[in-house]
């Protein structure tokens, strides 16, 4: 155990050890003319905005709102990322492009997984056709493994 702390605080230390390169310093506005390129007169403000009587007048519903803003932030914070990691990586078309085996969603597969009190946990797929003869006929095969009756096809 005190093997992997020293090799650990080893590894934090490394860094500092190393010799660091130079960093270049940024460039001076010293001049009169350089004056108008500096970041604090970007917006080329004469005198930049105070508090106007719309803030003032806010001030006291954003201060009772701020705890349900903050509570709810919380809330749904973790939906919020689940969103954005099924929009960012595709989730919702990779998976019919796995359960699909046609572009109209006619022919496909599901898994089906279940468990029930009294018999147990059950696992296995079911592939359906749904426009078998192109007017809406459907057929479907399905067929389960475990619990008490340990193979059930339908």
């Amino acid at each position: 155990m005190r093997l992997t702390w020293l090799v650990l605080a080893g590894a934090m230390a490394l860094p500092a050890l190393l010799p660091q390169p130079a960093v270049a310093s940024p460039p001076r506005f010293d001049t009169a003319e350089g004056a108008e390129g500096q970041p604090d007169q970007a917006r080329g403000w004469d005198d930049p905005p105070g508090i106007e009587d719309e803030d003032v007048a806010l001030f006291i519903p954003r201060a009772v709102l701020l705890l349900p803003r903050l509570v709810l932030s919380a809330v749904f914070w973790l939906p919020k990322q689940g969103f954005k990691l099924i929009d960012h990586y595709h989730l919702v078309e990779r998976t019919e492009r796995i359960l699909f085996f046609d572009e109209a969603h006619n022919f496909g597969w599901m898994p089906l997984v279940s468990y029930q009190s009294g018999y147990g946990p059950t696992g296995g797929a079911k592939v359906f056709h749904n426009a078998l003869f192109g007017h809406d006929e459907s057929l479907s095969v399905s067929g389960v493994y475990g619990g008490r009756y340990p193979r059930v096809i339908a």
